[in-house]
């Protein structure tokens, strides 16, 4: 795992500052502390930071040649199958045992193809000496970052937005982007920043670009026709590929350890881990200063049925208060939780106890559709094949009388709504002039859905491109690596994810039970009542501490001059509804910490980058 800042100069190294390169570059030093490594040639100016995980010598230091000396490669991430791959290129010549080496050469051979070949977590940049040209790809859901701004005479290329920003002028915010994000949770989706000019290179995409064009290109997709295999095949399958992942991903040099919650997705893991795979794993799980329903006392009961060690840490109100802005410029985006101050404390733990490796349960809902809202849409997809099965779903959603306008607007607009089907959208919390520059007819319909999806996979893509997904890798990744750690995700395995995606589903949901497959293969290693008490979801006391311990910092916040001359919100509104929302212990606060987070994303880099 590493981070890279990449120059490639259109007119011979024209506007090249290497003393501005070099410093901006410094912003992702954070990504690679084992060692730094420059290279300067004619059009080409590289700068790479590295974290070494497997083949910690020297041979595995980048920027990396290939054996010809045409092609020179910088590569963030990790690949799980290179051994495999090792058997494809000339393996006598190699100097290392890297995927990094593996890597260039198959690209020097198979070109564009490479990539899908590999197995893993990538982004990667090659140059071309000999063509003057330069190859792009990331990984098949973007699991590590790539990021690029097309100027006039250069294209910079990097794995953060900080360093591209510090070395440019004239830095804006993607007013757009941002709307996107406070009405619609979309971030990071299809080659959308929060900045103007930076794009991002989308998930299971490659490029090629020279001094003229920038071409790219989709190499993989998620959808597939429905399996027709049986259950128990099916059962079978699943905890194959499961374990599988699992195996692949504990591949490493360097200790591992798991961020847990209790939840299915790290307690299949650490069962998997300990029960099939005999890992000596280690567990972090952050929690809330007097949380009375935490994760903290779940995950010590589950750790003690697994027999592994556990550590906890805990937030407190003045975490928040402290460091949302230094998490702004972490993240390099707005956020909608309080739990992203929870893993990056429970990360720290682990820094501190010389981890350089971090597992994470992400992407098991999404590919299994593990959402409330996803149920909504299971129920719709049973009245579509047989309209005698109306009566069950308006017995199912009447069930929950008080949520029903709620179910009806997400079926609506899944967009609008949080994963418990709340919806959250205030549209007089925003300037007016904000909502007409931004939003229009084309801002709700924006989206292109593969064909043949039925209703809950089209809610499982919502997720996997446009909402969950890419926000949560986002934070992961930005969160462990500004601690010097690399975050894997096992469920992100592009076979098990398929696979998954495409079960009929009464394999993903049966009886009410979301990503049952997955809940019934693993009592294969677990007891009867394994996942019976399992949480639903993390709890936090955001609502809690926003109208007592945070009440006074959001008020201050909502107050102050620099928040009235935001050209986002309609301050007095917003203030009109945090007093709403103070006097009723019902009403959801995600809206409340989304506009102060962005208002603090908004102030840090119009500060630190003039944007």
């Amino acid at each position: 795992m590493c981070g890279f800042l990449v120059h490639f100069s259109k007119n011979n190294k024209k506007n090249f500052d290497r003393s501005k390169f070099v410093k901006s570059a410094r912003l992702i030093s954070h990504r690679g502390p084992d060692d730094m490594q420059k290279f300067f040639h004619e059009n080409i100016n590289m700068i790479f930071y590295r974290l070494s995980i497997i083949d910690q010598s020297n041979l595995g230091s980048q920027p990396m040649f290939s054996l010809t000396k045409r092609y020179l490669i910088v590569f963030n991430g990790e690949i799980y199958n290179a051994k495999k791959l090792k058997k494809l290129v000339n393996q006598n010549h190699l100097r290392g045992n890297s995927d990094t080496e593996i890597l260039i050469n198959l690209y020097e051979k198979y070109g564009h193809n490479c990539v899908e070949k590999l197995e893993g977590m990538f982004s990667f940049f090659v140059y071309d000496f000999k063509k003057n040209n330069c190859f792009v790809a990331r990984d098949r859901f973007g699991i590590k970052p790539l990021y690029f701004s097309n100027q006039k005479d250069f294209i910079l290329i990097g794995s953060e937005i900080k360093p591209i920003l510090s070395y440019l002028k004239n830095n804006k915010l993607n007013n757009s982007a941002i709307a996107d994000f406070l009405i619609r949770q979309k971030m990071d989706h299809d080659n959308i920043t929060f900045f103007e000019n930076i794009e991002a290179l989308e998930p299971c995409n490659f490029a090629y670009i020279d001094s003229k064009k920038i071409i790219k290109k989709n190499y993989w997709k998620i959808q597939n026709k429905i399996s027709d295999n049986n259950f128990e095949t099916s059962k079978k399958e699943y905890l194959n590929l499961f374990e599988s992942s699992v195996k692949k991903h504990l591949i490493s040099d360097r200790k591992i350890g798991l961020l847990f919650s209790a939840g299915t997705d790290s307690t299949m893991l650490a069962t998997i881990m300990k029960r099939s795979l005999n890992y000596p794993v280690q567990t972090y799980t952050y929690d809330f200063i007097n949380n009375k329903f935490g994760d903290s006392h779940k995950s010590k009961i589950i750790s003690k049925k697994l027999k592994i060690i556990n550590k906890s840490t805990f937030v407190r109100p003045s975490d928040v208060i402290n460091d949302l802005t230094k998490v702004c410029l972490e993240l390099e985006s707005p956020f909608t939780s309080i739990r992203i101050f929870g893993v990056r404390k429970a990360l720290m733990l682990m820094k501190k106890d010389k981890l350089s490796v971090v597992f994470e349960g992400g992407g098991g809902d999404e590919i299994l559709g593990g959402y409330e809202y996803n149920l909504i849409f299971h129920y719709l997809d049973l009245v579509k094949k047989n309209k005698k099965n109306i009566k069950f779903f308006f017995n199912e959603i009447l069930k929950n009388k008080n949520k029903l306008i709620n179910y009806l607007v997400t079926i609506s607009n899944q967009f609008g709504s949080i994963k418990d089907c709340t919806p959250f959208v205030n549209i007089n919390n925003f300037n007016i002039n904000f909502l007409n520059d931004n939003i229009n007819e084309k801002f709700f319909f924006t989206e292109n859905f593969p064909e043949r999806l039925n209703f809950l996979q089209k809610s499982q893509y919502t997720d996997i491109k446009f909402v969950n997904l890419p926000r949560s890798l986002k934070y992961s990744d930005r969160l462990s690596m500004n601690q010097g750690l690399e975050n894997r995700v096992p469920f992100l395995d592009h076979k098990l994810a398929k696979f998954c995606f495409n079960l009929p589903n009464q394999f993903k949901i049966k009886n009410n039970i979301t990503r049952y497959i997955s809940k019934e293969s693993i009592k294969k290693y677990s007891d009867k009542n394994f996942f019976a008490n399992q949480k639903k979801t993390i709890t936090d006391p955001q609502s809690e501490w926003l109208r007592t311990s945070l009440k006074n910092f959001a008020n201050d916040t909502f107050n102050s001059t620099d928040f009235k001359n935001c050209d986002f919100f309609d301050y007095k509104n917003v203030k009109k509804n945090f007093d709403f929302f103070l006097k009723n212990p019902k009403q959801t606060s995600f809206d409340i910490f989304q506009i102060l987070s962005t208002f603090y994303f908004y102030k840090s880099f119009k500060s630190k980058f003039n944007c």
